[in-house]
């Protein structure tokens, strides 16, 4: 049976506090196939990135304002002071795309994705 539960510290991966589930994730899931998550903890100033891969990737802020860079083109993310302080802005990064995501004023964001075949250009 599979383990769904990955306390903190438990499931990162370099620059990532979790990472599961990803193309390029180094915890594998027997039976986690459909989606993966990671979340990153950036301190102003500091940046991570994801490399090209076939899957599509939702980039959500958590608390703090974002930039993400996606083959090149920049996109300001507003964010929110916290994940309780309502609905934050998102953006799809399509498939196939190298993605940066930076702050300058530090912050927490996540990352969901899925296996992607199809492409659509990048979008919030």
């Amino acid at each position: 049976m599979a383990n769904w539960v990955y306390p903190l510290g438990t499931a990162n991966d370099g620059d990532w506090d979790i990472s599961l589930g990803t193309s390029d994730s180094a915890l594998t899931v027997d039976g986690w196939a459909h989606t993966g998550l990671k979340v990153a903890t950036l301190a102003a100033g500091a940046a991570v990135e994801l490399p090209a891969a076939a899957e599509e990737r939702i980039i959500v802020p958590l608390n703090g304002a974002f930039t993400v860079t996606v083959d090149d083109v920049e996109y300001p993310l507003a964010g929110r002071a916290s994940v309780f302080h309502g609905p934050s802005d998102v953006l799809y990064s399509g498939t196939n795309a190298a993605v940066t995501i930076s702050s300058p004023d530090g912050g927490r964001v996540a990352v969901a994705t899925a296996p992607a075949k199809a492409s659509y250009p990048p979008g919030s």
